[in-house]
């Protein structure tokens, strides 16, 4: 199946063909020009972080995956693209040595997919990696602020720490009448320790969305159960120590619900995409990062090297 790059900023051309002398060839990227290739100096593979994405056909989930094709993807990790169902969305992912593409028939919902994939051939993705992004196609993003100088996926894998095992955009506190606080799931960043924490909980096929709801519902507390923390990027959970356990509000993910405004995605470098709110603040933003030409290929490769 041919593949191609649905978007190519100057950028991200001008990036190409400024690449220094890095030893490891990647490929030609479709669209650019036959004579111009990829290359990156690959870290040893247990250094770079996995991004697994997965995707279910619908018109809103296209318009974020191609989003994040535009200016989510970067040499500094490796990706996976899992395929849930039927769909070409596949022809707009470049084709190179660090993006890797599973399809697969579309059940066990978004975190039994994550978990299928990266439970395979003996948990060999685990044991070859130390960090993870799992993320899906109900966000938009990354957007970030255009005096930053940091790659979206070093934001949120920044927040691990010895203590701190798994970080979301959002945190819902008053599941099960407060007694159960809940890391939404539409991205979770975590290392090894975190992710073997949450496993028993996402690695099933589930059979409804309820159950795949509950999955998320208990996520979050296995970790804190283990005296570990969670952590959510929207800036109300930097306000209060111990906020994860201590947060009282209900959800944050629908029309000005986040204490009576809605949330800004420069404050979780994504947002929720599919529950209406502030349609007009995401269509602009969607405008404004394709006119800037917004690219993870250049910033996440300089912020890795220093060269700002």
């Amino acid at each position: 199946m041919k593949n191609t790059l649905v978007y190519a900023p100057p950028s991200f051309k001008r990036f190409i063909k400024a690449v220094y002398s890095w030893p490891v060839f990647i490929a030609a990227l479709p669209g650019i020009g036959p004579d111009i290739s990829l290359q990156t100096s690959l870290a040893p593979i247990k250094d770079r972080p996995l991004i697994t994405y997965v995707y279910f056909e619908t018109e809103n989930a296209r318009k974020n995956a191609l989003f994040f094709i535009r200016h989510g993807l970067h040499f500094e990790a490796d990706f996976i693209f899992i395929i849930n169902g039927e769909s070409d969305i596949v022809d707009q992912i470049p084709v190179l040595s660090n993006i890797k593409i599973i399809r697969r028939k579309n059940t066990c919902f978004d975190l039994g997919a994550h978990a299928e994939v990266l439970t395979d051939n003996n948990n060999a993705l685990i044991n070859s990696y130390k960090r993870f992004i799992l993320l899906n196609a109900s966000i938009r993003g990354p957007f970030m602020p255009t005096w930053s100088r940091e790659c979206w996926s070093d934001a949120y894998l920044a927040k691990i720490t010895e203590k701190n095992k798994l970080v979301g955009m959002t945190m819902n506190c008053n599941i099960d009448k407060g007694r159960m606080k809940v890391l939404n799931s539409m991205i979770y960043a975590t290392d090894r320790v975190g992710l073997n924490l949450i496993l028993p909980v996402i690695s099933q096929c589930f059979k409804d969305f309820g159950s795949a709801v509950q999955a998320e519902n208990r996520a979050a507390r296995e970790v804190l159960n283990q005296g570990y923390d969670v952590e959510a990027l929207m800036t109300a959970a930097s306000s209060l120590p111990d906020y994860a356990r201590k947060c009282t509000h209900g959800t944050v993910l629908r029309p000005n619900s986040y204490f009576g405004i809605n949330l800004h995605p420069y404050e979780t470098i994504f947002q929720k995409a599919n529950r209406d709110i502030a349609p007009r603040m995401l269509d602009l933003m969607t405008r404004w990062h394709d006119q800037s030409n917004y690219s993870s290929w250049e910033v996440c490769s300089k912020a890795k090297k220093g060269i700002w």
